[in-house]
């Protein structure tokens, strides 16, 4: 039976400014499973196992929820092999770390594309070896596409900023602006709404993200809101003010800022129903 097993997140603070890394184990084998999980929770602190699954169907669901940058995947699985993940995910957005008990003919495959593998019963060496492999590969990845930001904003017809990189407590994420619904102050960091009922919490402030983004389309409605002015939908009294948003989202506007959100609303040609 098909079957994932959750593991609690480790809570963390803005403050530690290491980067960490969601992963999963596809595994079929629970002692083995749970070996190579506790050795990465012991030897791989910026390695968070989220899920551990034991069938390829159960891990696309898992892959689904978590979106994990690094898979560990057992060659070998219950009636069938771990390679089928790569029918799903023929160009996979996630790393993957080779696991298997036997010196077999796929080593041979895996080792000439230039792949890490882990021979069973996995040792703490030959493990943060791998790992260590990856997270150098991620740094590389992070830094290019920050220079694809950059250029991508420099380049932008509007001169206005179309990216930016959001650091969080445990990953740099790249946002593209107009997936912003709004922006909510949480003390002295923020929570981004995005387009699909996203959200990622910020290390910055709603100010500092008021410096960056385009005063055209970013309006501060509220002290604890910046609001995309195009994706409004209506401004309602109810009390105060409220203006709904995309994904039904609702945030105040200061009785004081309304006329002045409705001038920038028809600077950007919205039309409130």
């Amino acid at each position: 039976m098909a079957s994932a097993k959750n593991i609690n997140k480790t809570t963390r603070h803005f403050k530690n400014r290491m980067q960490n890394y969601t992963a999963l184990i596809i595994e079929n084998e629970p002692i083995a499973a749970d070996l190579l999980n506790k050795l990465i929770h012991t030897h791989c602190t910026q390695i968070e196992v989220m899920a551990v699954c034991n069938t390829i169907e159960n891990a696309l669901k898992q892959i689904q929820d978590y979106q994990p940058v690094l898979i560990f995947l057992d060659v070998e699985l219950d009636n069938e092999l771990g390679f089928d993940l790569f029918k799903h995910y023929p160009k996979p957005s996630f790393d993957v770390i080779f696991t298997t008990s036997h010196q077999e003919y796929a080593l041979q495959a895996i080792e000439a594309s230039c792949l890490d593998y882990l021979l069973k019963p996995v040792a703490p060496t030959p493990l943060k070896k791998a790992v260590e492999k990856f997270i150098e590969r991620q740094k590389e990845k992070i830094y290019y596409k920050q220079i694809d930001t950059l250029l991508q904003n420099l380049n932008s017809p509007t001169r206005e900023v179309e990216a930016i990189a959001v650091n969080t407590s445990d990953m740099l994420h790249f946002v593209k602006v107009k997936d912003i619904i709004c922006i909510e102050a949480e003390g002295n960091y923020s929570k981004l709404h995005l387009v699909g009922k996203k959200s990622i919490h910020s290390s910055k402030n709603l100010m500092e993200f008021e410096k960056q983004l385009s005063s055209a389309v970013f309006f501060r409605s509220h002290r604890s809101y910046l609001v995309n002015s195009t994706h409004t939908k209506w401004v309602k009294r109810e009390g105060g003010y409220q203006i709904y948003l995309t994904d039904d989202l609702v945030v105040e506007l200061s009785s004081r800022k309304k006329e002045l959100f409705f001038q920038t609303l028809q600077k950007q040609g919205i039309a409130l129903l």
